[in-house]
């Protein structure tokens, strides 16, 4: 269990129990006997958050259900019954991309390169992650991205 509490304006992430705040040292916390900056606890947290949304995303969802095939005599029918699958596909493919982005912002963190933007290097900003904690383009790069594809007909979902 993960609290979140305020200290001299900064917030710190403690784990119950097994965290306490370092002795005349703002802007840290104790962890399993590690001392931990503002931005490393603020990186284990998103780690937490992105590993959290993996397990949500894993989990057996509905969506599948509504693929099958099903044949009806009616035309109406047949015909709801097509736009039902055409959904669901959409968000079991929509489910499926958003796992694999979820995987490669942990595979970010794991090699120090979560936070910085595939396309220009640059930082992204604090409140993208905490919005799209899986983002891997600034807000900037993601505008160009999605104006590109829109101008070629090919606009995917992205974060």
């Amino acid at each position: 269990m993960w609290v979140v509490k305020p200290l001299l304006g900064e917030w710190q992430v403690l784990q119950a129990r097994e965290a306490t705040l370092a002795p005349n040292v703002h802007h840290c916390a104790i962890h399993g006997g590690d001392i931990m900056t503002h931005a490393n606890v603020v990186a284990l947290a998103r780690k937490k958050t992105l590993q959290c949304k993996l397990t949500e995303l894993l989990q057996p969802s509905a969506e599948r259900e509504g693929i099958k095939v099903e044949t009806f005599a009616d035309p109406l029918d047949q015909l709801s019954s097509a736009t039902t699958r055409e959904l669901a596909i959409h968000l079991v493919d929509r489910n499926s991309r958003q796992v694999s982005e979820v995987r490669s912002a942990l595979a970010r963190i794991k090699e120090g390169a979560y936070g910085l933007c595939e396309s220009c290097d640059g930082p992204i900003a604090a409140k993208r992650l905490d919005a799209v904690p899986w983002a891997r383009l600034c807000i900037s790069c993601q505008a160009r991205q999605e104006a590109e594809q829109v101008e070629s007909g090919h606009f995917v979902e992205a974060a």
